[in-house]
């Protein structure tokens, strides 16, 4: 019977619970703290006929709460692949006094205020199209990235009148790595491409990531491989949807680290290697290793691609083609640590097109 081992899940979550009660996650609050969010799982149609996702897919969705303070699932929830995330928050048990991490796809304000009427606090990014009007301003202190914090109200009909409280709305500029930016971004282009063609969620994220690493286009191995039923019109418009998402962004991160480093002139700054050590990782098609400098540890990646095209890669185990060419790639990394052609979480990325001859 599935329920007793439900029951004896609940009793494990309340134990691990106490034992991460003054757990550090990085803020400082004596309040609990919960993300929630959801996964899709692509499952085979003509063995699960029951979850019916798109024409020719199948595939469930797995919505978890997770207690940041120790990773803890509380609450998962398993539904049809086309049930949309809000109507999950109908679910929650909302604790009183937590604070709940949610993305804009659960913005619904008559949801939203069961949250305000349990005395909990959300936390989201807010939508382009979202109406609202400042009432109040509030004293910043912007050397912590805080650029506004605004007291205001929703002004259209249909928000207000299931919203009726005042909202707190903060402006926030991450000046270092432009991360903030970068999301504004994926999230653009992803939202697009999902509406170009019909995909699971992952394998659109996969798309977006393959093209990215490969400088705006769909690298061949990718193209006859797990992308081979696209047309050649659909790479073509997906290509460009990326491209007009990004446009401006690296060449701007790199201008950025092109600067502190002539305004920086620090002759002790370099990246070295001292502790070999590297992981394949599947999904995202790369093999990560880490560099060093002085007291920073800096994490570098080198794409499947770069290794296919440069190091002939193709069909051999990866890890074993990175260490046979560890010198030149840790070579390759060092030179776009150096220059400033870094990701926005300053991590060097090293793709099939940073090593033409």
């Amino acid at each position: 019977d599935w329920r007793i081992y439900a029951d004896l899940a609940q009793v494990l979550i309340v134990k691990a619970r106490r034992l991460y009660t003054k757990d550090d996650f990085g803020v400082a609050l004596k309040n609990t703290v919960y993300a929630f969010d959801s996964t899709t799982i692509d499952l085979c149609l003509s063995i699960f006929p029951w979850a019916r996702f798109r024409k020719h897919k199948a595939a469930v969705k797995l919505h978890t709460l997770i207690d940041l303070r120790g990773s803890i699932p509380c609450f998962i929830r398993i539904t049809d692949g086309k049930v949309h995330d809000v109507n999950t928050l109908d679910d929650l048990l909302i604790e009183a006094g937590a604070f709940y991490l949610i993305d804009r796809g659960y913005i619904d304000f008559q949801r939203l205020f069961v949250f305000t009427l349990c005395s909990a606090f959300f936390v989201v990014r807010t939508k382009e199209n979202v109406l609202l009007q400042r009432r109040y301003s509030h004293p910043v202190d912007k050397t912590t990235g805080v650029r506004s914090d605004h007291t205001v109200i929703l002004t259209s009909f249909a928000s207000a009148s299931v919203y009726p409280d005042a909202l707190r709305r903060v402006t926030y500029l991450d000046a270092e790595t432009r991360e903030i930016e970068y999301l504004r971004r994926h999230d653009e282009a992803l939202q697009r491409i999902m509406n170009t063609v019909e995909m699971p969620d992952r394998l659109a994220e996969n798309l977006l990531m393959f093209i990215r690493q490969n400088k705006g286009e769909l690298p061949k191995r990718r193209r006859t491989g797990e992308f081979k039923n696209l047309t050649d019109a659909e790479v073509a418009s997906i290509e460009a949807i990326v491209g007009e998402a990004f446009e401006g962004f690296g060449r701007a991160r790199a201008a950025e680290g092109n600067t502190d480093a002539l305004k920086e002139e620090n002759p002790g700054r370099a990246l070295e290697f001292p502790a070999p050590e590297e992981k394949y990782v599947f999904d995202g098609g790369i093999v990560m290793f880490w560099g060093q400098d002085r007291e920073t540890r800096v994490l570098c990646a080198i794409s499947r691609e770069a290794l296919d095209d440069h190091f002939r890669g193709d069909n051999k185990d990866q890890l074993e083609v990175f260490k046979a060419n560890r010198q030149a790639i840790e070579r390759e990394a060092r030179r776009k640590y150096l220059a400033g052609e870094t990701e926005p979480d300053r991590s060097v990325l090293i793709r099939t097109g940073d090593l033409q001859a």
